[in-house]
């Protein structure tokens, strides 16, 4: 079925959940995934929103237990972001002053898990502290952390090199956050061959068969993100890492000269 025949005018949602801080409450650390989907959507994109789902059912039970985050919470989910991002970047032109001006991250969560091989990416200046949340998170292998499973698959040719990842693009929701008003973001996901992107198999039976049999690398991912947003929420100090920034800056710098 396709919508060829029906209204081209269409409502679109957008939801969210918020946890005040409890010290800089006008600081905001989103994390979001979209809804929609080209059929069934369960790679691309349930598994993403039932990571945020998970990461803020985990927070919340730490704020019921009155553990509250400093800096104010947003967990989102979008609609239309296979229609050209249209959800996400309705609400990030609506909200870009207070954005522009508070928004210490976005942390988005798009097609996370597929397979058993862990990726990441995002602004360099997220990237240490991705890096450092996943040492700390056991990878459904047993074979160590996720960051133990990601370097050994990465085969490096030094000890003191890092697994590559990948700088934004375009083609997901962290677009309007990043591109348009230079918010940090970092995304992650676990991968592997799969071949029914954007269509009819991408549902449940192929998800339960072969993408991630027994849903660990989806609470996997949200673990992290769980993780990830409270880092950001409950730092003293920010952890931007600028020298990784710079190193990463330099690396284009010929190509524009």
């Amino acid at each position: 079925n396709t919508d060829a025949s029906t209204n081209p005018y269409k409502e679109i949602w957008d939801t969210f959940g918020v946890i005040r801080g409890t010290d800089y409450p006008d600081d905001i650390v989103m994390i979001g995934g979209h809804r929609d989907a080209w059929g069934p959507g369960a790679a691309d994109n349930v598994s993403g929103t039932v990571s945020v789902l998970e990461a803020a059912h985990a927070i919340a039970d730490q704020v019921k237990a009155g553990r509250r985050p400093k800096r104010t919470l947003v967990f989102a989910t979008w609609d239309a972001e296979e229609w050209g991002l249209i959800g996400s970047t309705e609400y990030v032109e609506d909200d870009s002053l207070r954005l522009r001006k508070n928004a210490v991250g976005y942390l988005n969560q798009d097609d996370i898990a597929q397979g058993p091989n862990f990726s990441g990416g995002g602004s360099p200046s997220l990237r240490s502290m991705l890096r450092d949340i996943v040492k700390k998170v056991p990878d459904p292998s047993k074979q160590g952390s996720v960051y133990d499973v990601w370097r050994k698959r990465a085969n490096l040719a030094a000890d003191s090199l890092e697994p590559p990842m990948g700088d934004p693009g375009g083609g997901s929701d962290f677009a309007g956050f990043y591109n348009h008003l230079g918010i940090p973001i970092v995304d992650w996901g676990f991968g592997g061959e799969s071949g029914m992107y954007h269509s009819q198999y991408d549902d449940f039976a192929w998800m339960s068969r072969f993408g991630d049999t027994s849903f660990a690398y989806h609470a996997t991912a949200a673990a992290i993100g769980a993780a990830m947003v409270l880092r950001l929420a409950n730092a003293d100090i920010l952890p931007y890492d600028y020298v990784e920034f710079a190193q990463t800056m330099e690396r284009y710098v010929p190509g524009i000269d």
